[in-house]
């Protein structure tokens, strides 16, 4: 990479570059519309992809970023993962079936590169009009349950694909959920931003990743301490999800009253144990249910999969019948490797117990023969 300017020289380089203009050509082959978002590692602009006037969302890391490989790692990592989310099964590809699958629930990455002139890492991913769900808890506090409850169900399906191809998506917020414009009773939305992700079997799935990354007040008691992952921890997140949408409060969040807690201080009332209390806030009793069966601080106490949740939600409401073809089955039959390990400690453990036993009967037997 060329010298990079320091000092105020730098600091204009990257302002001159921070906001992409409207009408201008990135890459060579995207012309930009309008900045969508900005966060802390990138800007999103809506583009037209020149040729065939397609609308795409353009992911680019922010300038200051770009001489930190970790986060421009992050772009790449993002890639990786909707890679792998697209990869045809063993079932795929037959008798006419596409190569490769995109999950209707899931936001898919068009391209990715290194833009020259501007020495700026990009993804493009499908454009997606709607509203996240942060800015909806914005406007409406908190949602009716049903509405919810169906928000929930879409995200498990979505995140029972993702962890049937062996991904975990790590980074579950209202920003990370985007509402597309559609009744309560038909909810359809998009899964973004898989740059944190955990991809199962990759040997560098975490080489750019800093141990602890996520959104605190969703993370998973396990990630907070930068733990191995499987899909318990998602569904954890899932359960903050909900927790946030039926309550209007973010589990272990901020009291209004009380000055702004930092990450690391929420990160403690993560690994705190003691669930929050919802029960005040008069939830249904499928609502109750699922949070508790969301929210154990131990992962071996959670459901052990999307698929175990959506068929509670299915016991609790018949309305959620799990739909087939949806990844749901393999991801039921498919226990991560943290979630095996203790199946595999419970057997050992009912084996020695009941060796015990044995040898206990052996000996009052031996004790009470003939002398």
């Amino acid at each position: 990479m060329p010298n990079q300017p320091e000092g105020k020289d730098a600091g204009k380089l990257a302002s001159s570059r921070l906001r992409l203009m409207e009408g201008q050509i990135f890459a060579g082959r995207y012309l930009i519309k309008e900045r969508i978002s900005r966060g802390t590692l990138s800007a999103v602009y809506k583009a037209e992809r020149i040729g065939d006037g397609l609308t795409v969302a353009l992911k680019v890391l922010l300038p200051k970023l770009v001489v930190d490989e970790r986060a421009a790692g992050l772009l790449r990592h993002e890639s990786a993962a909707n890679a792998r989310l697209n990869e045809a099964g063993p079932e795929d590809g037959k008798d006419g079936a596409p190569n490769t699958v995109q999950h209707p629930s899931l936001v898919c990455i068009l391209d990715s590169g290194f833009d020259e002139p501007s020495k700026l890492p990009f993804i493009v991913m499908e454009y997606v009009d709607g509203l996240t769900l942060a800015a909806t808890l914005e406007k409406s506090v908190r949602l009716e349950e049903q509405q919810a409850l169906n928000i929930t169900a879409k995200i498990a399906m979505a995140l029972a694909h993702a962890h049937a191809k062996g991904i975990i998506h790590g980074d579950l917020n209202p920003g990370n959920i985007i509402l597309l414009p559609t009744g309560a009773e038909d909810c359809q939305l998009k899964v973004i931003d898989f740059g944190i992700a955990h991809i199962e079997n990759k040997d560098d799935a975490k080489g750019n990743l800093p141990e602890v990354f996520g959104s605190p007040h969703y993370m998973s008691p396990e990630q907070c301490l930068g733990q191995d992952l499987d899909a318990r921890s998602d569904v954890y997140s899932l359960g903050c999800l909900l927790y946030h949408m039926v309550t209007g409060f973010m589990p272990y969040g901020n009291d209004p009253l009380s000055p702004p807690l930092s990450p690391q201080a929420i990160i403690m009332k993560q690994l705190a144990n003691k669930l929050p209390d919802w029960r005040t806030m008069q939830v249904s009793e499928t609502v109750n249910t699922i949070l508790k069966g969301c929210l154990q601080k131990r992962p071996e106490s959670r459901y052990p999969s999307m698929a175990a949740l959506l068929e509670e939600l299915n016991r609790l409401s018949p309305q959620f019948v799990l739909p087939q073809g949806t990844g749901l089955e393999q991801a039921q039959d498919r226990p991560g490797k943290a979630q095996r390990s203790t199946t595999i400690r419970v057997q050992i453990t009912l084996i020695a117990v009941a060796l015990s036993v044995l040898l206990l009967i052996m000996f009052f037997l031996s004790q009470a023969g003939p002398r």
